[in-house]
Order: C-alpha cells, then structure tokens, then sequence
C-alpha cells in the first residue's frame, strides 16, 4: 500500500509538470512569434530610415546647390543708386524729346507730301 500512496503522490506533481511545461511552451511560442513582429517593425523602420536620409541628403544638396545660386545672384546683382536714378530719368528725358522731334519731322513730312 505504501507503494500505492507514493504512485499516487507522483500523479498530481506530474500533473503540475505538465501544465508548467505546456505553459512554457505557449511562452516560448508567443515569444517566437513576437520576436518575429519585431524583427519585421525593426526592417520597415531601418528602411524607412534609409529612405529619409537619402531624402535628407538629396535636400542637403539641393540647398547647397541654391544657395550657391543666391550668393552667385547677389554677388552681381544692380543694385541701382542715386546717381543711377538721375541718369535714368536723364535718359527718360532725352527719349521723350527726341520722340517728339521724330514725330514732329513725320508729320511734316507727311504735310509736304500732301500740299
């Protein structure tokens, strides 16, 4: 009978080992499987990452590009000053008058033509 109490006794620490070791490996499975999801998070973010340096670089050389662009543009830009300015009108001036003395000589011409 003593050999009977001491099978018995084995039953439920079996029974017990069992549950640990199938919960153990429900666990492990979902361990696997979650590593799994971020192995994949982990290689979409990486190209992702890739994807926004290249973009960041091709930015980086496109602003330098521009503002070499700009500095060319203000290196030899006109920038017009006051004795421009005068000049300018001067000019204005002068086209008018001599606009008006060119149409003055049309019209008289187109006067001797007709008389």
């Amino acid at each position: 009978m003593a050999a009977q109490i001491g099978q018995d006794e084995t039953i439920p620490y079996t029974s017990d080992m069992w549950k640990k070791l199938m919960r153990k490996e429900d666990n492990s499975s979902s361990l696997i499987n979650d590593f799994g999801a971020l192995q994949r998070n982990y290689n979409e973010l990486r190209a992702s990452l890739e994807f926004s340096q290249a973009k960041m670089e091709d930015l980086s050389r496109s602003n330098s590009a521009l503002q070499t662009e700009i500095e060319a543009i203000e290196k030899n830009k006109f920038v017009p000053t006051e004795n421009m300015s005068a000049k300018i009108v001067y000019i204005n001036e002068n086209l008018t008058a001599q606009r008006a003395a060119f149409f003055k000589k049309v019209c008289n011409k187109g006067s001797l033509l007709q008389g």
